[in-house]
């Protein structure tokens, strides 16, 4: 980099401090700008140009403009959505970089009709346009919650929202079932060391799925004893007796309705099958 009479020279780029009524032509890789009488912070590709005039960097859809309000571009989970994730953060993106401690202080995240606030944690991305909010717990299935930023959100400027900011979205409301068992319900000739497989329409949660499986001799209230283990998506269960099996017996396995997706949606109905040993 070398300083030159109108401005600092970039590897072939000029760059102009244009202070004053002169006009001047902007070059950073591809973006151009024609900058005019209006002093302005730009940012091109994350390098800070002096005082220049330009206002927007399309790459990066923000606008570093001084006067103009901020406003929120997009929320995740999207307004109106259903069927969302419990375990799901709330994802707030600002056309502007914000101050941090205004817009934490102007968010809310309260289920429909109350005005109790859902408690939980902050972070931001190193420009501080994204806000990201994650729940101290997992929210409450089948329940609609609003998502709301009042006017005392500011930018870093000191410009406040020209007006709040509302959504709304609705957890998980679907029951978990049960759509495969491995052995087989009223299977006849199982090998006596078999586990036993069942695999759940979705994501459970893996405690209250254990605490609802049992295997039990026919005719008998005393569970097998076992170990369990699970696939990474928390949808197929596996139950390891401690022992083989008993030789030509009847067995019954069954999961109450305390099984629990991760929503913490119950099954509707409870599951049994059974199966007999060689």
């Amino acid at each position: 980099m070398r300083s030159g009479s109108d401005g600092v020279y970039m590897g072939g780029k000029t760059s102009v401090n244009a202070v004053g009524t002169s006009r001047h032509r902007l070059r950073i890789g591809q973006y151009q700008t024609t900058a005019i009488n209006h002093v302005r912070t730009t940012y091109f590709d994350n390098v800070r140009i002096g005082s220049s005039y330009a206002a927007v960097d399309p790459a990066r859809n923000r606008d570093d403009t001084t006067t103009t309000p901020p406003v929120v571009t997009t929320v995740v989970p999207g307004a109106g959505s259903t069927g969302t994730d419990v375990a799901k953060d709330v994802i707030v993106t600002f056309l502007k970089p914000m101050n941090r401690t205004t817009a934490q202080s102007a968010f809310s995240l309260r289920k429909a009709a109350t005005t109790t606030n859902v408690s939980g944690t902050f972070s931001w991305n190193s420009e501080s346009t994204v806000m990201t909010f994650n729940p101290g717990a997992n929210l409450a299935a089948a329940t609609t919650y609003n998502v709301a930023l009042s006017t005392a959100a500011q930018d870093v400027a000191g410009n406040a929202m020209a007006a709040a900011f509302g959504s709304i979205f609705t957890t998980d409301a679907i029951a978990p079932t049960v759509v495969a068992l491995v052995p087989a319900p009223a299977s006849t000739g199982v090998h006596r060391n078999t586990n036993v497989v069942v695999t759940f329409s979705e994501p459970m949660n893996r405690t209250a799925a254990r605490s609802a499986f049992s295997l039990r001799k026919g005719g008998t209230t005393t569970n097998v004893s076992g170990t369990f283990s699970w696939n990474s998506g928390s949808t197929v269960m596996t139950f390891n007796p401690s022992a083989d099996l008993a030789a030509k017996t009847t067995y019954s396995v069954a999961l109450s309705t305390a099984a629990q997706d991760v929503a913490g949606n119950r099954m509707a109905a409870a599951f049994g099958a059974t199966f007999r040993t060689r």
